[in-house]
């Protein structure tokens, strides 16, 4: 019987940074402020509806990483290759190979930022475990920018990964003459775009238009957690820990007096959502682009 993802890894980060490590087949949550909690992660997920982001899984020699997707039936890493791999790219379409492979490094270099960043939010976590020097249900964690900055990774990837989506949502549907050299002015001039992009496009907007605001601000102005630099730690029965790290509703205003943070957006719930976003893109373009053959004259 094959194994799913459950038996076979080692180590879930879960949402808030919520730490699962199995030892000799057995399972503790390592980010705890009392006695440890004993309970598979599959069980924890049941009864809190929390879930997995991250998971290692030992291939001796090695361990490969995960990004899960949010039902747990995918892992985001898998899903990069076979979008890219498993349809006959031809190297003499859609700008060549190197194009084929910027893809590939931008999504997997995604990916890379957003394990980062679980990462981040667990170590902080097992920190405190370790030096348990607040009682209280909830306090803030001062001068946390480590956290920040992983988030800073995400969604600079993030928007380098769109980038590179371009000359496929371009010459890919038959465009001809100048490509933009912005994703959704892109997406705003290619007249031949299948209605499932457009509508996936359309849906993400939203989020994808936020990413690009934070991106836009650290490159050229400040990082958003420059401002809010302070991590807020919860308890919850039976003493797991969560971590939140607040980013403002949008940093378009790039102006720190101006930020709000109404709806409590976490980084890392953020950035697992964009990530999703991104390689739910990716893969309905994989799916729709015409065979090369079908069009060899378009470019």
């Amino acid at each position: 019987m094959r194994k799913t993802i459950w038996d076979a890894a080692t180590l879930f980060i879960f949402e808030r940074g919520i730490t699962f490590r199995r030892v000799d087949d057995a399972w503790s949550c390592v980010t705890v402020v009392e006695d440890l909690l004993i309970i598979s992660p599959s069980e924890f997920a049941t009864k809190t509806r929390m879930l997995p982001i991250y998971a290692e899984v030992p291939i001796p020699p090695i361990t490969i990483t995960h990004i899960l997707s949010q039902d747990g039936s995918r892992a985001f890493d898998l899903q990069v290759q076979d979008a890219i791999y498993k349809r006959s790219w031809d190297s003499t379409e859609y700008i060549r190979l190197l194009q084929i492979r910027n893809v590939e490094y931008c999504h997997l270099l995604l990916l890379h930022e957003l394990k980062r960043l679980a990462m981040a939010y667990s170590n902080t976590l097992e920190m405190i475990h370790q030096f348990p020097t607040q009682t209280a249900v909830q306090f803030l964690l001062g001068n946390s920018f480590v956290v920040y900055f992983a988030f800073d990774g995400v969604v600079t990837a993030a928007i380098r990964a769109l980038d590179s989506l371009r000359p496929y949502l371009w010459y890919g549907f038959g465009e001809r003459g100048q490509m933009s050299n912005s994703f959704f002015r892109t997406v705003e001039t290619s007249t031949r775009l299948p209605h499932r992009i457009s509508r996936i496009v359309d849906t993400l907007r939203p989020r994808l238009t936020d990413a690009k605001a934070y991106r836009d601000c650290i490159q050229h102005y400040f990082s958003p957690g420059l401002h809010t630099d302070s991590l807020q730690i919860d308890k919850h029965d039976p003493g797991f820990l969560t971590l939140s790290a607040w980013i403002p509703d949008s940093a378009a205003s790039r102006a720190t007096s101006q930020f709000r943070y109404a709806k409590n957006l976490d980084a890392l719930s953020f950035s697992w959502d964009l990530v999703s976003d991104i390689i739910l893109l990716l893969t309905a373009i994989a799916e729709e682009l015409p065979d090369p053959k079908s069009h060899s004259d378009r470019v």
